[in-house]
């Protein structure tokens, strides 16, 4: 199921295709995201992929 088939954002279309996406309801959205906690692999995900980024950005 997608974000858009849980309603949670409505998709629009703009110029050249580009897909937009709005939250439905922002308020509730960010209450519910507030009582998330990343498990400790999600927070080691996140910090090795910002590293790669990084690493990728600078070799550039």
């Amino acid at each position: 199921m997608s974000l858009a088939d849980a309603s949670i954002v409505e998709k629009s279309y703009g110029a050249r295709g580009r897909v937009g996406v709005k939250l439905v309801r922002p308020a509730e959205t960010r209450r519910l995201l507030g009582d998330v906690t990343a498990s400790l692999a999600d927070r080691l995900v996140d910090r090795f992929r910002l590293l790669v980024d990084k690493v990728l950005a600078d070799g550039n």
